[in-house]
């Protein structure tokens, strides 16, 4: 979306969430097992429960939120490393080990918790602004570590790429050459 004021192009910043799983169902992972989602801001055939609209790749990213709900049945704590990569499989981008509780034999863990990983200050920006990001969730080498994965998904603020004055200049001229020439033609045409 662009806003013109007086020969002035400002383009409005877009909110966009991608999102798996939503609460609606859940992922169950135990000791050594991991679940792989491919978000994919751009088109929207990939299985997302949310998927996100009006993305254009190359935008600048304001800001990217990776939220992941994570819940435990036995109340032990748990062990979850959230791992990003390119779509490609073979970069990785992002290692990060989280705990759901504490170790500690006289508190027991939360039931569930919401971790939020900001990807812009990970350094993942770059990488972002093609829309396409893939994200793994590992059920650490605990005992007894298993939990639920009940929704992951991505929130990200774009400004889609304006073009410059100097570019809105020459394709008015090349629109307005286009006019005369039809005009040109038409008279010609009736003459």
């Amino acid at each position: 979306m662009m806003l013109m004021t007086a020969g002035m192009a400002f383009a409005l910043p877009m909110t966009q969430q991608e999102a798996f799983l939503n609460g609606n169902q859940s992922v169950t992972l135990s000791q050594g097992q991991s679940a792989v989602f491919n978000f994919d801001f751009v088109n929207q055939t990939n299985g997302a429960t949310t998927d996100a609209l009006g993305f254009l790749p190359g935008s600048s990213i304001t800001s990217a939120l990776l939220g992941v709900t994570i819940s435990s049945a036995d109340l032990l704590p748990e062990r979850i490393v959230i791992s990003s990569g390119a779509m490609d499989g073979d970069t990785k981008l992002l290692d990060k080990t989280l705990f759901l509780g504490n170790f500690s034999w006289f508190q027991m863990s939360p039931a569930s918790k919401i971790f939020t990983i900001d990807l812009k200050q990970a350094g993942l920006e770059e990488y972002l602004k093609d829309g396409l990001i893939q994200v793994s969730v590992l059920a650490g080498d605990l005992c007894w570590n298993d939990f639920s994965l009940n929704e992951i998904g991505i929130n990200m603020t774009s400004v889609a790429p304006v073009p410059e004055p100097g570019t809105m200049a020459l394709f008015s001229v090349g629109l307005l050459g286009i006019a005369v020439y039809g005009k040109r033609r038409t008279n010609k045409m009736t003459a």
